[in-house]
C-alpha cells in the first residue's frame, strides 16, 4: 500500500485552513486561528455522543481529526446543542486568556473547514448528525 496522500500533505492542508480561518476572522496571527479553530472543533465535538463524534473526525484530514478528539471523554454524553448565542459563548469560554473568539467564530470557522475538506466527505459525516449538529 503506498503512503496515503493526506498524510504526507496533512501539514500543509492544515496550514491552508488555519490561513483561511485567519482571513475568514480577520485574525492577525496563524497562532490566533489555531485557538479560535481548537475551540470550534472542541465545543462542535462536545455536543456529540462519542461515536458521532468520531465517525465526524474520520471524514477529516489527519490533523483536523487529531484537534477534534484531543482530550476526548468516551464516558461523556453529548451535550444538547443550544442556540447560537449560547454556543458561541462556549467557544469563547475556551482558553479565555488566549483566545478572541467573537459571535461569527463558528461561522467564519465553519467556512474555512468547508473550503479545505473534500464536500462528499464533509456532507457523508454531516448526513446522519442532528440538523443542530449540521446547523454549527
Amino acid at each position: 500500500m503506498p503512503y496515503p496522500t493526506e498524510y504526507s500533505t496533512a501539514s500543509a492542508d492544515f496550514d491552508r485552513f488555519l490561513d483561511r480561518v485567519k482571513d475568514n476572522a480577520m485574525l492577525r496571527t496563524r497562532h490566533q486561528a489555531w485557538q479560535v479553530a481548537r475551540a470550534v472543533f472542541l465545543v462542535f465535538r462536545d455536543h456529540l455522543a462519542t461515536g458521532q463524534a468520531l465517525r465526524f473526525a474520520d471524514a477529516l484530514p489527519p490533523l483536523f481529526r487529531a484537534m477534534l478528539v484531543e482530550g476526548l471523554d468516551a464516558k461523556q454524553p453529548g451535550k444538547p446543542f443550544g442556540g447560537r448565542d449560547a454556543l458561541a459563548g462556549e467557544v469563547a469560554a475556551i482558553r479565555p486568556d488566549h483566545n478572541i473568539a467573537t459571535p461569527t467564530t463558528i461561522a467564519e470557522v465553519a467556512r474555512a473547514l468547508r473550503a479545505t475538506v473534500n464536500p462528499l466527505d464533509m456532507e457523508r459525516a454531516l448526513a446522519p448528525l442532528s440538523e443542530a449538529a449540521r446547523d454549527y
